[in-house]
């Protein structure tokens, strides 16, 4: 069985991290990889499909590149690094989206839309004005 997997591993590209089916991993190794899934899967799940994507393609190149070659006391070290930088990603994310609140002035309502990547401020008419705005704001930060 051992040769087999070896094979397959190869020809199907997987990292040499990962272990052969079937064989037992510690009940710590379970308990640790459960509650890492606990902690990402709500951070990966706030992200929009896009960000989810992006967020993947850099925990594969990290795996990849980081964890090929590594030992196993270096795995742990490695985990935090992704974890914060996915925390990172997403406190970074907050700050950059649009500001926008519905304003009351003595002329009537108006919407108050703030850019954080331009530091700029636009006042808007009507929603369909705001959903111009936002529109032309995501293409352009995509």
């Amino acid at each position: 069985m051992d040769l087999h997997w070896q094979i397959y591993r190869k020809l199907e590209l997987i990292p040499s991290t990962v272990h052969a089916p079937g064989t037992s991993t510690s009940g710590f190794a379970a308990w640790l990889k459960q509650r890492l899934q606990s902690l990402v899967k709500p951070l990966a799940n706030s992200l929009a499909p896009q960000q989810q994507v992006e967020h993947l393609e850099r925990c594969w190149l990290k795996s990849e590149l980081e964890i090929h070659e590594t030992k196993s006391n270096d795995t742990l070290t490695i985990v935090w690094r992704v974890l914060k930088q996915s925390v990172l990603d997403r406190i970074h994310l907050l700050q950059c989206e649009p500001k926008i609140q519905r304003m009351q002035g003595s002329q009537g309502s108006f919407w108050y839309a703030y850019d954080p990547v331009t530091e700029q401020t636009t006042y808007l008419e009507s929603e369909k004005d705001v959903d111009r705005w936002l529109e032309e704001w995501f293409c352009r930060n995509l």
